[in-house]
């Protein structure tokens, strides 16, 4: 009962700093209902924690945020985020300022930050089979199997989407095209947009 809570005063408080809400079936992004339904394709909790991060900082540019801030927001594992806010400042993708007024920044302009970059960063590997790790896998049908081949092709597919996202496009932060910093809503429209510029 006491972590229900807590998500639900993290989810308060996102809503309220990214006008973001959300319930069980449904993700709204500035007024702009989202239907999360069917299939999907999930990250490691590392991933998402350093996304969480990365959203964090972005949505607030002009401050020194605190891992507790963080945690407390999102009802995580401090231990657990440490690990992920160390990895992000050996990456460059985050300062961190030691002593007793510090805390963590983005290093580089969120319009700057690639998702798609960040997620091969986060993610140990993208072996969706056995068969991808071809020295030890012990499946029957892996000389003559062409399911790896379109398991590969679908994982750069989903690479590609990401890689026309920026941290500001998903939050709306240090954005050219929104200078007030407000949560923007992506769309396939936005995709296709960059896809064909």
């Amino acid at each position: 009962m006491r972590t229900e809570s807590r998500t639900r005063q993290g989810r308060a408080v996102l809503a309220e700093s990214a006008q973001i809400t959300d319930n069980d079936s449904c993700l709204t992004i500035s007024g702009q209902p989202h239907e999360v339904s069917g299939p999907t394709m999930r990250l490691t909790s590392y991933t998402d924690y350093t996304l969480r991060t990365l959203m964090y900082l972005a949505m607030h540019p002009e401050q020194l945020v605190t891992i507790q801030d963080i945690v407390s927001l999102h009802d995580i594992s401090k231990n657990h985020l440490t690990k992920v806010v160390h990895q992000l400042g050996l990456s460059g993708l985050i300062e961190t300022v030691r002593g007793r007024n510090g805390g963590i920044r983005l290093a580089k302009p969120a319009d700057q930050i690639v998702i798609g970059d960040v997620i091969r960063m986060a993610e140990s590997d993208f072996d969706m089979a056995e068969c991808f790790q071809a020295d030890s896998s012990q499946c029957a049908y892996a000389r003559a199997c062409h399911l790896k081949g379109v398991l590969h092709q679908a994982t750069q597919a989903y690479l590609a989407v990401l890689d026309k996202v920026t941290l500001a496009d998903i939050t709306g932060a240090n954005s050219a095209n929104n200078p007030t910093g407000q949560p923007v809503t992506i769309s396939l429209d936005l995709l296709t947009k960059k896809t064909t510029s």
